[in-house]
């Protein structure tokens, strides 16, 4: 609200080039919305609804296991609306896998990285415990040459 001026919900509108600059009454805000990247921070949309713009891109949510119904129903209202075959549609769970692949790649490389840091240093701890038995096993042998007991 704070980037197109408002306070408040009440009375603000929004203006849409698409719609011959028609005032749009605002009847929603969600805070701190993400359309990308979260690391990129949140961005300012505005989705618009109404019946002189026709939009291509939706987000649905249904209930799980019911996707497929729900995009054959989809495609069945697309053709019987629209008249037309093609029915075009992306699953959000692909889109974030897509959107964080670079992420898991460099999460990937620092496991490995940290697992050879890792490996080194059970060498370094294994050479210090060798080098710690030999000195004892030769204060042992001397004790016992001195005549010590077990």
């Amino acid at each position: 609200m704070k980037a197109f001026g408002y306070t408040s919900i009440d009375g603000a509108t929004v203006y849409c080039k698409l719609i011959n600059d028609t005032p749009i009454p605002v009847v929603g805000v969600v805070n701190d919305y993400y359309s990308g990247h979260i690391s990129s921070g949140p961005s300012l949309t505005v989705f618009i609804i109404s019946d002189k713009n026709r939009g291509d891109r939706y987000e649905i949510a249904c209930r799980e296991g019911r996707a497929k119904e729900v995009i054959e129903y989809l495609r069945q209202v697309q053709k019987d609306v629209y008249g037309v075959e093609s029915f075009k549609y992306s699953m959000l769970e692909n889109k974030v896998k897509d959107l964080y692949k670079n992420d898991q790649k460099l999460a990937n490389v620092y496991l490995l990285f940290s697992g050879i840091a890792v490996f080194i240093v059970c060498l370094g701890l294994f050479g210090i415990s060798l080098y710690d038995i030999r000195r004892r096993y030769r204060e042992i042998a001397i004790r016992k040459v001195n005549g010590a007991r077990m």
